[in-house]
Formats: structure tokens, sequence, C-alpha cells
């Protein structure tokens, strides 16, 4: 696995046009089109993997990639892990890659459908455009703002996500950009009622894409001007706006899109009164719904129907009403059965016309003590239909308030068990503490203090065995070291910093492998003492850990502490593994405890023959 792993990063460098310079390579890695996503991702690993980590403009660019790759792949755990490494190199230095990270945190964030963190990070972006004076970074920064309004909230915040598109309109330099924010403000318009303004904005949006070559991107604008046209009645031009969109379909759409194009064609055509050229078109989606299961299939149907019954095919409106019928799920349930027994008596009137022929006479007579009847049938029915909506609707009602009830309960109750849980780790940790600081103490004062006297004994005696001295001064260090590695770092005093770089020292020094540790100024780290108290417990774990399994030589350990959340990102470049396919042991386990206790999450990325990270992000309270 290791080695087809290795040839296919092989194959991507060599398929990248490569400069004679890293950042020539880099350059190359993002504008070369021919490469897929995989291939762009893997290119950049190999590409860090040689880059010094002291080239802070470098590895952002790289983490960018790979950060954008997992997006397209809809890896969002994964790319904001890559997006965060970017930003935590140094989020002083501003510049066109940070903008970068913190604008595609914000589109991440919004795709999981996180509002606030996605509205934090697109502020920061907005924020370094501004610094940089780059009014195309600003005009993206502001598009993405109104795409998060019109995503995410209400009708009443569609006015401010059209200001934002106007700010966006007004500062970019890019005819491609401008194009799209057209397309945009139509859809806010489009929702606010405002069609002739929608209406021509679209056109403005398609206009500018012909202009520019890019009819595919003009296939939305062009699709949603083929509706308004059909809603104003002006069918001629829905027509013609179909035929354009025809043409553009090269056969790469998706079937729902085409579902959409051929049902919206065969309809106008209908209101034209061109009905063969209509079920010929309602044909060409009938072929689509065999092979989809698509939310309106039921109103492809129902379009169906109507046209064949413009013909006078009452048969098989009949049987394409009958399908309708069978997929709709609503109150309209009633008045289509009254549609479908009509149809029905036409086509058994069509097969039986010679009888109905001879009865024509007596139907004349009974026709107006029948239309009496029906009258007060309609009336007893409408009546009926009445008090079974009402009942529905109170029923509806009560149940709704019985399920909040019920969820609200629910979510008490699982709060409640949360807490007991944290409540009951946290314990558990408080016990393994004590435990290892009652060892603790017993090593320091105990045993290293009886190790003391011994070696003074001898020292005092005549022929002294200077070997046996060594060994003694060998295991009262060994023993004092291992007393403070167990016991808490407070208890002695000294600053926990200083004790996580010493540990990682003796680390470094007794395995032979190199250790990076990064962390803020003491006068950020003394205002987390507490939770710093767990970090070091958890590097220490993790550390464990790869000495144990990772064969690795290098150890990375990257401290960041922020104004609403502190992160501890621990890396190595060992041999790495398979999350889905591994089961965590003891040392994972009481992580992740300590991580719960301290209200964070936490995530490990790694792959067969890339090493690991893993990302803990807690609260800064």
């Amino acid at each position: 696995m290791k080695l087809l792993c290795f040839l296919t990063l092989q194959v991507s460098i060599q398929i990248t046009p490569i400069g004679s310079s890293l950042p020539d390579k880099i350059d190359s890695l993002q504008m070369y089109s021919d490469l897929t996503n995989q291939q762009r991702m893997d290119s950049a690993l190999v590409l860090l993997r040689s880059t010094s980590k002291d080239d802070v403009v470098s590895r952002r660019k790289l983490f960018n990639i790979i950060a954008l790759g997992y997006y397209r792949t809809t890896e969002f755990d994964s790319s904001i892990l890559y997006f965060q490494k970017a930003i935590a190199l140094d989020s002083s230095r501003f510049d066109n890659d940070l903008f970068i990270s913190e604008r595609g945190l914000a589109k991440t964030y919004n795709q999981i459908g996180n509002l606030e963190t996605s509205w934090k990070h697109i502020e920061k972006a907005l924020f370094i455009a501004q610094e940089l004076d780059s009014a195309d970074n600003q005009a993206s920064a502001y598009i993405n703002m109104g795409n998060i309004l019109l995503d995410n909230s209400s009708e009443d915040q569609v006015p401010q996500a059209i200001q934002y598109y106007e700010q966006a309109l007004n500062l970019t330099t890019k005819p491609l950009t401008k194009a799209s924010v057209y397309t945009s403000l139509a859809n806010c318009h489009f929702a606010l009622d405002s069609i002739d303004l929608a209406l021509s904005l679209y056109e403005k949006s398609r206009d500018q894409y012909i202009a520019l070559d890019k009819p595919d991107y003009a296939i939305i604008p062009m699709f949603n001007i083929a509706l308004i046209h059909y809603d104003q009645a002006d069918y001629n031009k829905a027509l013609g706006s179909c035929r354009e969109l025809e043409k553009l379909n090269n056969g790469s759409w998706n079937r729902i899109d085409s579902l959409e194009l051929y049902n919206l064609t065969a309809i106008t055509l209908r209101q034209l009164q061109r009905y063969p050229e209509a079920i010929n078109y309602h044909l060409k989606s009938l072929k689509i719904v065999d092979h989809l299961q698509y939310i309106d299939t039921e109103n492809v149907y129902l379009d169906i129907a109507e046209t064949y019954t413009k013909v006078n095919n009452y048969e098989k409106a009949y049987t394409y009403l009958k399908l309708y019928k069978e997929l709709h799920d609503s109150l309209n349930n009633v008045s289509q059965r009254q549609i479908v027994s009509e149809l029905a008596t036409k086509y058994e009137t069509q097969e039986k016309q010679s009888k109905i022929e001879q009865l024509e006479i007596e139907q004349e007579n009974l026709k107006l003590k029948a239309d009496q009847e029906e009258l007060i049938r309609y009336a007893i029915i409408f009546g009926s239909l009445l008090l079974l909506i009402s009942a529905s609707i109170i029923i509806y009602v009560i149940r709704q308030k019985l399920f909040a009830e019920r969820a609200e309960q629910m979510i008490r109750e699982q709060e409640q068990a949360k807490t007991q849980e944290l409540l009951m780790i946290k314990t558990q940790i408080e016990a393994q503490e004590k435990e290892k600081q009652r060892i603790a103490q017993h090593l320091h004062d105990g045993v290293a203090g009886t190790l003391a006297g011994i070696k003074h004994t001898l020292s005092a005696q005549s022929g002294k065995d200077s070997a046996v001295l060594s060994q003694i001064d060998t295991a009262y260090h060994e023993i004092r070291t291992l007393s403070h590695h167990l016991a808490n770092p407070q208890v002695f005093g000294d600053n926990l910093i200083y004790m996580i770089q010493k540990y990682l020292d003796e680390i470094q020094s007794l395995h032979s492998i190199e250790v990076d540790f990064q962390s803020p100024s003491l006068d950020q780290v003394n205002a987390i003492n507490n939770i710093l108290v767990e970090f070091h417990r958890i590097i220490q774990e993790s550390v464990t850990n790869i000495l144990k399994h990772a064969e690795a030589t290098f150890i990375e350990v990257i401290l960041t502490i922020r104004e609403d959340e502190i992160n501890l990102m621990i890396e190595d470049d060992g041999k790495g593994f398979d999350p889905e396919k591994t089961s965590y042991g003891l040392g994972i386990s009481s992580i992740e405890s300590r991580v719960r206790v301290l209200n964070g999450n936490m995530h490990i990325d790694s792959r067969p023959g890339r090493g690991t990270a893993i990302d803990i992000t807690v609260p800064n309270v």
C-alpha cells in the first residue's frame, strides 16, 4: 500500500509543470488546469514534505491547496483542519493566502450549517482584504456574506444581502464576477417579488456570460428568464429561451436539469397549442423519470395528462393522471379524484358511444333533477371537507405541541446525562491524578530519599565502589524524573510551558527523535493555567502513542491561543493509519475524556504512509 501511494504521488509531480524554484512549483500547481483534484492534493503533500518549516508563505499556500481539495470532495472536517493549519502558521501576517484561508473556513462552515462560525471567519476575511487594500478580495468577501444570508436567513434578511452584493459589484474589476453578482441580485429581487427587476438582471447576467464566451455559465440565468416569461404568459419568449438552452445541453447536464428543461418546453408548447411537439418533449421527460427518483415526478405526470386531455386522448390522460394520483399525497387528492372520475367516464363514453346515443333523450329529461341533487351533494361534501380540514389542523397543532414538549424533555434528559457523564469522567481523572500524585510523592520522598541515604553511607566508607555509586546516582535521577512526570506540574511550582518543553527535550534526547514545540508568550499562557494542566497530560499520552506505534522521526506540537478558543495540534511524520479501520486504545480514550471535560472537540487526521495529526480545540473561558 505504501509503494502504490508513493508511485501515485510521483506521477502527480511529474505531470505538474515545475519551475526552477519552490514558488514557481506552487504557482504552477495552482494554475495548471489539467490536473485532477486528487493529483493536485497529492502533489501539494509531496512539496509540503520538502518545504522548510520556516517558510511560512509556501507552507500556507500548500495548506490552502490541500484544504480546497478536501472542500471539493465534501470532506469538510479535513478541509477545516488544513485551513486552520494555514492560519496557525502566523495569523498576524496579512497576505492574500491568509484571506483565502479565512474565506475558505467561512464557506466550509456555511456548508455544514454553522452560520455563527461562518460569519465570524468571513468578517475576518473582509478585514484582511481591507487592510491589504484589495478591491477584488473585498468584493469576494461581500459576495460570500450575501450568500450566507441568502442560504440561511429569512426573507427579511434579503435586503441586507442585496446591499452586500451591490457593494461587491461596485468593488470588483472582474467581468466574470460581475456576471455572477447580477444572477445573485436577480435571485434576491425574485424572492421579493420584484419580477421585472429580476428579469432585467438575469438578462444582464446572461449577456455578460455570452460576451465573455462562457455559455455554460449562462444556463442558470437563461432558465430563470424562461420561467419568468412563462409565468407572465409570454409563451413565445419562454419557448425562445428554452430553445437557446437546449442548444447548450451538450449531454453534460445532470438528469434533473434536463428533465426541468424538457418539461418547461412541453408545457410552453401546450400553451401555444402545438400539441404534437409538446407530447414529444413529454416523452423525453418520461425517459428521464424512469431512471430518476425526483420530488417533482408527480407534476410531470400531471402535465402529460393535461396535454393528452387537450387532444382528446382520454385513455392516456387517464393513465398518467392515475400515476399522478398514486404519487400525490395532499388534500388536493379529493379534487383530483373527481377529475380522474370524469376522465374515466369520458373514456368509457368513447367505448360505449352507441349506448350513450340511445340514452341521450332520457338523460336530458333527468338533467335538471340531477343538477339539483349534485348541488346538494357538493354542499354536503364541501361542508364535510371543511370539518375534516378543521379537525386535521387542530389535531396537527396538538401533536406538534406534544412533539415539542417531548423534544424539550429529551434535550433536558440528554443534557443531564451529559453533565453526569462529564462529572464521572472528571472524577475518574481526578482520582487518577490523585493516585499518580501519591505514587510520585512516594517515589520522590521515599525511594529517592532512601537511595540518597545509601549513597551517603557508601560514600563515607573506605574502599567504596565508584561503579555502584554511579548506578545508585543514575537510579536516583531516573526516579526523580519519573516522579516529576507523574506529578501534577503545579506541585513543584514550575512554569507549565517550561515543564512541557523540558518533557519534550527529554523525549528528544532519550529517543533520538526531532521534536518542535511552538507556544505563545508566557503572559497568554498564564491566563489558561487550568487548561494547560490537562494539555500537559494530553501531550504526554500522545507522545507515548507516537513512540509506541508511529515509527516517526519528527514530532511537532503547536499551542495556539485565540480570543475565544485554544487549539493544540500534535503531528508526526510516522507510518499513519486508517481511522475507519483502527480501534483506539486506552491512550486515545484518555485523551478524548480530557477533551470532553474541557468542553472541546478533537479531530484525528491520518492515512497510511502520511503520518498523523491530532487537532484539539477547547473554549477559552
